[in-house]
């Protein structure tokens, strides 16, 4: 399965892209620690490189294509704002990132990945059957959300619940090269929250995320809007916020980099402040 890159079964009930995603941001909160300088132990440093290491490779061979856009994305977003920063890591950076590459494309998993993802394209750009395809199902299906939305009276108050439905009926007057029992979903967040509530509540969702995962005035801190931006690309190739899983991911996430406000902006300065209110 994983040389066809075909999905893993999991024990739990997690979706296999969803899974990939989660293994995806906890890769990316771990950088996020090392280049804040969250770990000041050089030992505890170096088993988090290690860690990171590990998990990266293991998502070469075992993760959904979503979870690598998803560590993609961040991953070079953060190091260029870090290498920005610490111009003196350029060289280092760039070695070691080739190094990473060198060895990755050695993997058989990643080799049949390349080259099922180039079919995959190929097949989609030339309108053949998609069935079997995991991009052009997607291509598909955005294809016709894309007409859909193209209703006036529906751009901005959406369909509701009935989104799949409308889909269906999407699907029937494109004539798509698509199998029906394929032909479900949208397989992408923003669209799909766009068919059920218009395009005004998915922007202003967007724009949230920026907003509060923006650095503090003064601070000098990486990762932030990368990740928020890893997570806005992945739900660009998956619905992630129509299952509860993905609903756990933007609040691991959000959470995770709030952490520091919430304690900064605490009211309890030393461990006698919770007394002296009581008294």
């Amino acid at each position: 399965m994983v040389l066809e890159s075909k999905p893993i079964p999991l024990y739990s009930n997690v979706y296999h892209i969803e899974f990939a995603v989660m293994v995806g941001v906890v890769v990316l909160l771990m950088l996020y620690g090392l280049l804040n300088e969250k770990i000041r132990d050089d030992e505890s440093q170096r088993w988090l490189i290690a860690a990171l290491v590990v998990l990266v490779v293991c998502m070469h061979i075992l993760g959904a294509r979503t979870g690598l856009v998803t560590l993609y994305v961040g991953g070079l977003v953060m190091m260029v704002q870090y290498v920005k920063k610490q111009r003196a890591w350029l060289r280092r950076a760039v070695v070691t990132g080739l190094l990473l590459m060198l060895l990755l494309s050695m993997l058989p998993s990643v080799q049949n990945r390349v080259v099922n993802t180039w079919v995959d394209l190929k097949t989609t750009m030339r309108g053949g059957d998609v069935t079997h395809q995991s991009f052009g199902q997607r291509w598909v299906a955005w294809m016709s959300a894309c007409h859909v939305l193209q209703s006036k009276e529906r751009i901005y108050s959406g369909f509701g619940v009935g989104t799949d439905e409308v889909m269906k009926q999407a699907y029937r007057q494109g004539g798509v090269a698509l199998a029906e029992r394929h032909r479900i979903g949208v397989h992408n967040q923003w669209l799909e929250g766009a068919l059920q509530c218009g395009w005004i509540p998915m922007l202003l969702l967007l724009g949230f995320g920026f907003s509060v995962l923006r650095r503090p005035s003064g601070e000098d801190r990486v990762g932030g809007h990368a990740l928020w931006l890893a997570l806005a690309v992945a739900m660009m190739f998956e619905s992630l916020m129509e299952r509860q899983a993905g609903i756990l991911i933007l609040l691991v996430v959000f959470q995770g980099l709030m952490s520091e406000k919430n304690g900064m902006n605490s009211k309890i300065k030393k461990e006698y402040a919770l007394n002296d209110k009581i008294k």
